[in-house]
């Protein structure tokens, strides 16, 4: 789990710096621009390292990737809009020097989740959760938007086999499992609209 967390953090410091400035403003992901998906993809980061260093907010214990999922989007209808105004947000933060705060945001919050231990305390504003828990949903979005900005930069998909592993089995635990292992091995269809995350 960490070395995926860490392997993909690199990944996107050496993407960000193969990039001109003006692939930054191309259309990203929704309303979102490549600046602005970018910034809210390496929240998978930061949030490792502040909600480490976080008060406790919530009784609520959450005991893994998939109850973590659970209970985020169980969070009112809002939320799709809270987390792409965020993102508007963040793209404009990072506006005078992407490249420099992809680098320092990423190498930042690995050095602080590695003087953590496996079962420190996460306190997120959904709930408590262990850091190796907590770090297969850091590994679950920035691996989904590292997909996205590849594909937003007309890349080939690349994701490492072990983080693509870690994001299939945490969507699937977080989601109708059944569904998606009959769809997968023939015996069934998923429909149309199929997305775990809504």
């Amino acid at each position: 789990m960490r070395t995926a967390f860490d392997h993909l953090g690199e990944a996107y410091i050496r993407l960000a710096a193969d990039m001109s400035d003006e692939q930054f403003d191309l259309p990203g992901l929704g309303e979102w621009n490549v600046r602005e998906l970018f910034a809210h993809a390496i929240r998978a980061y930061s949030t490792a390292a502040t909600y480490l260093d976080a008060a406790p907010s919530s009784e609520v214990i959450l005991y893994s990737a998939a109850e973590y999922y659970h209970t985020v989007l169980n969070g009112g209808p809002g939320l799709h809009a809270q987390v792409a105004a965020r993102g508007h947000a963040a793209g404009e933060e990072m506006r005078d020097d992407p490249v420099g705060k992809v680098r320092s945001t990423i190498e930042a919050a690995c050095v602080r989740v590695g003087l953590a231990d496996d079962d420190a305390p996460v306190y997120t504003p959904f709930g408590q959760i262990a850091l190796i828990d907590f770090l297969a949903t850091r590994v679950v979005e920035a691996g989904v938007h590292m997909l996205d900005l590849q594909r937003a930069l007309g890349l080939d998909d690349d994701l490492e086999s072990t983080a693509a592993e870690i994001v299939v089995v945490a969507l699937v635990a977080a989601g109708d499992a059944h569904q998606v292992i009959r769809a997968l091995t023939g015996r069934g269809d998923l429909p149309a609209d199929f997305n775990i995350l809504q």
